[in-house]
């Protein structure tokens, strides 16, 4: 009798990232359950997007990956930021 040989199959669905911009009505469940609205960094030369919540300011790159609380690097390896619509919610 014959071996029988066994494969399995891995299959992953990949989506495209979203880009964020200012003035976007977002989801930050690291923050809270209610919806933020992107601002554009005041600083000069920075392409960063900040929500501020409760006194401190959060930043975000394009691709929603948080970057920055004030002046505290991270090295964040997944998107924060949601698009905030119902399906999201």
């Amino acid at each position: 009798m014959g071996k029988s040989i066994s494969t399995t199959s891995n299959t992953q669905n990949t989506t495209t990232p979203a880009t964020f911009s200012a003035g976007d009505s977002v989801l930050c469940p690291s923050l809270s359950t209610g919806s933020f609205i992107l601002t554009a960094d005041s600083h000069e030369n920075s392409n960063h997007l900040v929500i501020t919540f409760e006194g401190s300011r959060f930043y975000y790159n394009a691709q929603g990956y948080f970057v920055a609380v004030s002046d505290m690097e991270t090295d964040d390896f997944q998107p924060s930021l949601f698009q905030d619509t119902e399906a999201n919610r």
